[in-house]
């Protein structure tokens, strides 16, 4: 199975574009696929899809149920 990492990409910055007669916005975070036109005509406004993840707590998973043997709320 392909990584989707490897199979999309994302804009680097926003921009128009004219392909096979037709514009076509970008937006920066776009994703795209690797095999766009826009991405051989212009590689370099496309990088590697980056991901954040943002999470509560300071990355903490807290969990939904009690524990066997323990209380919770107190």
């Amino acid at each position: 199975m392909a990584n989707v990492a490897d199979s999309v990409l994302q804009a680097r910055t926003s921009f128009t574009a004219t392909i096979d007669g037709v514009q076509v916005a970008f937006h920066k975070g776009d994703l795209v696929d690797a095999d766009h036109p826009a991405v051989k005509k212009w590689p370099q406004s496309f990088g590697p899809l980056k991901v954040q993840h943002r999470s509560p707590k300071g990355g903490r998973i807290e969990q939904a149920t009690a524990a066997p043997g323990e209380k919770r709320g107190s």
